[in-house]
């Protein structure tokens, strides 16, 4: 990469600029009435195979290792907004989608990280989700002043606005055929 004349830096940022606006369209289309994105995170959700009736890679016997035994990391971005955690798949996964955690169900937030694998455990209380995702002790932070900013009458005004517009809080997890059919092959 050459930097006459800055053309090429210049080529550079405006690629990066143009990443940065369409991951903000991304959850621009998801927000609810009063919500902003507080911080967004590359990450990984990691799904446990069986609760899906997923079969297992070739290569999976070597996941044991890295601390991802029957399990899959589906690749996509999670935003924390000043209401919730927001996951949205990259469209190339065994599953696609997106889902929210909504800040006042949080029970518990954990580094759960194993050998080189970062993982933040995120507790509600129906679920335990996982995320392999860096920065997990910032992320905790902000995830805890979000959720401790949070007014009765936000929260309320959360529960309104999910209830309204539910399509906004994700269309959740979907097996995706394509990729499922030539995996299998």
């Amino acid at each position: 990469m050459r930097f006459r004349n800055g053309t090429a830096l210049l080529k550079v940022e405006a690629e990066i600029e143009a990443e940065v606006e369409k991951e903000v369209a991304i959850m621009d289309k998801y927000l609810l009435e009063g919500e902003s994105v507080i911080e967004t995170k590359g990450a990984n959700f990691v799904l446990r195979l069986d609760d899906h009736g997923l079969p297992r890679f070739r290569f999976d016997g070597a996941m044991g290792a890295v601390g991802m035994a029957g399990q899959e990391a589906i690749g996509g971005k999670l935003y924390l907004s000043n209401f919730r955690l927001f996951f949205d798949s990259h469209s190339i996964n065994r599953f696609n989608g997106s889902f929210s955690i909504f800040l006042p169900t949080i029970v518990e937030t954990k580094d759960s990280s194993r050998f080189v694998t970062k993982k933040l455990e995120v507790t509600t209380p129906s679920y335990v989700f996982e995320f392999v995702v860096w920065g997990i002790p910032k992320l905790m932070e902000s995830i805890s002043a979000a959720r401790e900013a949070l007014s009765p009458s936000q929260v309320e005004a959360l529960r309104e606005a999910a209830q309204n517009a539910p399509e906004l809080c994700g269309d959740g997890l979907k097996i995706f055929p394509p990729l499922m059919d030539l995996l299998s092959r």
